[in-house]
C-alpha cells in the first residue's frame, strides 16, 4: 500500500507521543503462576493482517547487531560508575524498532546508526522470529532431581488517544500493518486528552500485570499529558529456576571498588562451561531446561575498566560455546533496581534529529512528532532458587579455555559482569554489572 503524505498542519497542534516498552518478571521460582488478567477491553485500531510466522532462527546479522548494541550501550552507560547496572537490550530494541517503523529520512538514518539497526524489513522479521522463538521456551521442565516451570512470553501493545484516532487519517496504515505483522499488536484507545492521569494509570496497570507486578510504575507522574497521542508498550515476562539449586554459603566478604562488605553467598558444584581470557574468567549457569542461562565474566584483578571498555568484543564470546568443566561456584545473592538515561546515551551516539523539532516520523502519522524522553528501568534478584529480573523502557515522543578433569573453583567476591541469554539464538535478554550485592 502506498504511503499518502500530507503537508504539516499549522502550529499549536499537539506534538506529543509516548512510546514505552517494559520487560519484566521472575526467573527462578518453580512455583510461579502465569500473568493474570489482560485489562485491554476497549475498542482497537488494528490492521487486518496476520502476524508473520517466525523463521527457523533469527539471522546472525540480527543477533550480532543486537548483542553489539547491548554491549555498547552498557559500556557507555556504566562508564565512570562503580554502581550496580542492568539493562535489557531486547526490550530497548523492541520499543525502538516499533518506533523506527514510523521514522523517515535523516531521522530514520540516525536511528539505524545509533541503534545498529539494519535493513528495516530484516529487523522487523528478525525481532518477530526472536519473540516467537523465545515464547517457545515456556513449559514444564524436569530433570532427575528437579521439576519446575519456565515461562517466557513477550507482549506488545499500543495505546492511542481515542479523540485523535477518530480521524481515519490519524495513523498511517503501513505503520499499523507493520506493528501487527511483526509485533503482533494493535492500538487500544485511551482518553489522553481529557483524562491523562487515568490513561497513565491504565498503562502502568497493564505493564504491572504483564510483568507479574515487577514494573508497577513504568510511566512516572506527568509523562502522560493531554497532548499525548500514542504509547507503545513491550512487556517480556521470564520465569525459570536454576538447572540445579544453589546451597546457602553464609556471609563472606565482597570487595567493592573502595571497601569490603559482608554479603550473603551461595554455592554450587555443577557441570558447566567456562573460559579464561587475559581479561578474566567466564562461567555459565544454566536454567532448568538448558535453553536459557546466566553467563558471568569476573574481570582479572586490575582489569575491570578494560573489560568494560572491550565489552563489545567480549560479550559475543560470552554467549558462545564454552569449554565443559566441573565448576564449584560461589557467588553472592543480590537484588537491585537501576534506571538508565538512554536518551543521553543515544544522543551521544548521533541520534539527534529524533529528539528535535526537525524529527521526521511522517510514516507514523501526518502530524509532526518528536521523541522527548526515553526511560529504561530494570530490577533483578538472584538467590538459591534462581533469578528475578525485570526491565522497563519508555520512549517519549513530543507532538576463551580448555576442559579439566579437576573441578574449577570460582568465587565471585568482587564486581563482575553478567548476561542472561537464550542459548540457541544467543539473544541477550539482560546485561548487568554487580558492583555491590548489598545495594538495592
Amino acid at each position: 500500500m502506498n504511503v499518502i503524505t500530507s503537508a504539516p498542519r499549522p502550529a499549536l497542534l499537539p506534538r506529543r507521543v509516548v512510546l514505552a516498552a517494559a520487560l519484566g518478571g521472575l526467573v527462578g521460582s518453580p512455583f510461579l503462576a502465569g500473568c493474570g488478567r489482560d485489562p485491554i477491553t476497549s475498542d482497537m485500531v488494528r490492521a487486518n493482517v496476520d502476524r508473520n510466522r517466525p523463521d527457523a532462527m533469527p539471522t546472525a546479522a540480527t543477533v550480532d547487531s543486537l548483542t553489539r548494541f547491548g554491549a555498547e550501550i552498557s559500556s557507555q552507560a556504566q562508564a565512570g560508575s562503580h554502581n550496580n547496572f542492568l539493562c535489557s537490550p531486547l526490550s530497548l530494541w523492541l520499543a525502538l524498532a516499533m518506533t523506527r517503523n514510523g521514522a523517515a529520512g535523516r531521522t530514520a538514518a540516525e536511528m539505524d546508526k545509533a541503534l545498529r539497526f539494519g535493513d528495516l524489513a530484516g529487523l522487523n522479521q528478525g525481532l518477530n522470529t526472536t519473540s516467537q522463538l523465545l515464547a517457545e521456551r515456556s513449559g514444564k521442565q524436569q530433570t532427575s532431581s528437579r521439576t519446575g516451570k519456565v515461562a517466557l512470553r513477550i507482549a506488545n501493545q499500543l495505546f492511542g488517544d481515542q479523540t485523535f484516532s477518530k480521524d481515519p487519517n490519524a495513523w498511517r496504515r503501513p505503520f499499523l500493518a507493520a506493528v501487527a505483522r511483526y509485533y503482533g499488536t494493535g492500538m487500544a484507545l485511551a482518553d489522553f486528552q481529557h483524562k491523562p492521569a487515568d490513561a497513565q494509570r491504565r498503562i502502568n496497570d497493564w505493564v504491572a500485570d504483564q510483568t507479574n507486578d515487577k514494573i508497577t510504575k513504568l510511566l512516572p507522574d506527568g509523562m502522560i499529558t493531554g497532548d499525548t497521542r500514542l504509547v507503545l508498550v513491550n512487556a517480556l515476562y521470564l520465569a525459570a529456576p536454576w538447572l540445579e539449586k544453589f546451597a546457602a554459603a553464609g556471609r563472606r566478604p565482597f570487595h567493592r571498588h573502595d571497601s569490603v562488605v559482608p554479603a550473603d553467598m551461595m554455592r554450587i558444584s555443577m557441570d558447566s562451561g567456562t573460559a579464561k581470557t587475559m581479561l578474566g574468567t567466564v562461567v555459565r549457569i544454566p536454567y532448568l531446561g538448558n535453553q536459557l542461562a546466566m553467563t558471568v565474566m569476573l574481570p582479572a584483578p586490575g582489569r575491570e575498566a578494560a573489560v568494560r571498555d572491550r565489552l563489545v568484543r567480549e560479550l559475543p564470546g560470552m554467549l558462545g560455546q564454552l569449554a565443559p568443566a566441573q565448576v564449584i561456584l560461589t557467588m553472592p545473592k543480590f537484588s537491585y533496581r537501576t534506571t538508565i538515561d538512554v536518551k543521553l546515551v543515544l544522543r551521544s551516539r548521533g541520534m539527534e534529529l529524533a529528539f528535535s523539532d526537525s524529527a521526521d516520523f511522517s510514516l507514523m502519522s501526518p502530524q509532526p512528532l518528536k521523541i522527548t524522553d526515553i526511560a529504561h528501568q530494570c530490577t533483578i534478584g538472584v538467590d538459591e532458587e534462581g533469578t528475578e529480573a525485570s526491565a522497563a523502557t519508555a520512549v517519549v515522543l513530543d507532538a576463551s579455555s580448555g576442559s579439566s578433569a579437576r573441578p574449577i573453583e570460582i568465587t565471585l567476591d568482587r564486581p563482575f559482569w553478567y548476561v542472561i541469554h537464550d542459548l540457541a539464538t544467543k539473544v541477550p535478554l539482560f546485561v548487568g554489572y554487580l558492583a555491590d550485592p548489598t545495594a538495592s
